[in-house]
């Protein structure tokens, strides 16, 4: 990347798509160099790479979102980097060795490699890191997903290595399913990929402070129902094993997100607590309280790359999850000791 210039090296085909891509989207002037390699004169494009991958900061980094790449794309960097900066020695077949000067990226690369079961060693000179990984059959970075490392070499790695004293199961009793993010009407689960919304099932935390744990643990309370506002602000309810095999199905995809994994079908507040009422005890009062300001109107996910990229959409309806939720809250709520 030299006076807003950047070279890119790959397969003709891949080549030819970034030039249509970044003509078309940057109006900027390719050109082949030699066979295999292109040269883009773009100051947009090099400011907005340059930011992505922290360029002029005072110590280098690799960006978080890099190591949520998948493998395959995780090569492909390493690749870049060994290539753009010439730090990868292959001098012995056994070892794979990277170098930098900057101990933000020497940690980074410890954690890219684990993600493809490789325990590396970092020893550090006068500020220069280097990075090892021993005791491999292959060194070649392309077969990295293949490559096997003696146990020896990884029990000597800088991946701490703990003696397994036991091994006992235990019962979990605090189950969350959404990670709430402030400033957002989101949930967020997982550090990239997936947004899931509105979450609800068995195991929910009756004081959680949820719609659904609410009315539910409300309803067989005998106590009123709380709206606030009007209740006509809409969510859409996602049960949980909907949102299991979301995850799983993200797992098992090179696709890495962002996606939405919630289930499209809208419901006003006011419906859902009639619906619990019916379910719970239909004799139980609503009553209405303010609304808060910062309460949105709507949340209802679009779900269409799930489907495009996933193949995954929700299939249990909102009636069948409430009735598994309000009998789990109905057990260990009848199993509850009485307060004091």
């Amino acid at each position: 990347m030299i006076n807003n210039e950047l070279l890119f090296k790959g397969e003709a085909d891949k080549l030819a798509k970034l030039i249509e891509i970044v003509e078309r989207i940057f109006d900027c002037q390719s050109e082949i160099k030699v066979e295999g390699s292109i040269s883009i004169k773009s100051k947009i494009l090099v400011d907005l790479i340059a930011e992505g991958l922290n360029f002029g900061k005072t110590e280098k980094e690799i960006p978080n979102w890099i190591l949520q790449l998948p493998q395959k794309q995780l090569i492909s960097f390493l690749q870049g980097l060994s290539e753009g900066n010439n730090i990868v020695e292959n001098q012995l077949n056994s070892k794979i060795e990277f170098k930098s000067n900057s101990q933000a990226i020497a940690e980074k690369l410890v954690l890219i490699l684990a993600k493809f079961g490789l325990v590396a060693n970092v020893s550090e000179i006068e500020q220069n890191y280097r990075i090892i990984v021993e005791g491999l059959e292959d060194n070649n970075i392309e077969n990295l997903s293949n490559i096997q490392q003696k146990i020896s070499a990884k029990s000597t790695g800088d991946i701490v290595w703990a003696k397994i004293e036991s091994i006992e199961e235990f019962e979990i009793d605090d189950y969350v399913y959404d990670f709430s993010v402030p400033n957002y009407e989101n949930f967020i689960g997982g550090s990239y990929g997936i947004f899931a919304h509105n979450t609800y099932g068995p195991r929910m935390l009756e004081n959680d402070g949820r719609v659904v744990s609410n009315f539910i643990a409300q309803a067989l309370k005998g106590i009123p129902l709380t709206v606030y506002g009007d209740g006509s602000q809409t969510r859409s309810f996602c049960y949980v094993s909907d949102l299991v095999e979301g995850f799983i199905r993200l797992m098992n995809q090179d696709f890495i997100g962002p996606v939405n994994i919630g289930n499209p079908g809208e419901y006003t507040i006011l419906e859902l607590a009639q619906k619990i009422q019916q379910m719970v005890n239909p004799d139980a009062e609503i009553t209405y309280k303010p609304l808060p300001q910062d309460d949105p109107k709507q949340r209802q996910p679009d779900i269409t790359r799930a489907k495009k990229y996933l193949g995954w959409e929700p299939t249990v309806p909102l009636q069948d999850g409430l009735k598994l939720t309000i009998e789990d809250f109905r057990e260990r709520l009848k199993n509850e000791p009485p307060k004091s």
